[in-house]
């Protein structure tokens, strides 16, 4: 999805809503379902995986 795809998606929407993302995902089963991501970090296609303190990896 791109910047502007997203931008013109929430535009829509109110200044103090909560935006929850929906993801396909599938069941154990192998059946699609929908889950609700909770984002807290929205980051470009440039963005790299570093290895942090402890051995957790986060996107910069």
């Amino acid at each position: 999805m791109t910047k502007t795809e997203l931008i013109k998606m929430i535009e829509s929407i109110g200044d103090n809503e909560e935006l929850r993302f929906i993801e396909e995902t599938k069941d154990r089963d192998g059946f699609p379902e929908e889950t609700v991501r909770r984002i807290f970090k929205v980051v470009g296609e440039s963005a790299k995986l570093v290895r942090k303190e402890c051995g957790i990896y986060r996107y910069e």
